[in-house]
């Protein structure tokens, strides 16, 4: 789902909790932003 912020949300399956997003860190770049967004879905086990 997007968000206001123009990222993108990741939801469990299921019960649709939100993990957290993509797009929405605040870097200041967007290969950072990519970086800490993969780097969240790596620690979630996605």
């Amino acid at each position: 789902a997007r968000s206001g912020a123009g990222g993108f949300v990741i939801k469990r399956p299921g019960d649709g909790l939100c993990l957290g997003g993509v797009g929405v860190s605040g870097a200041s770049t967007v290969e950072r932003d990519e970086a800490i967004g993969r780097a969240c879905i790596q620690a979630m086990g996605v």
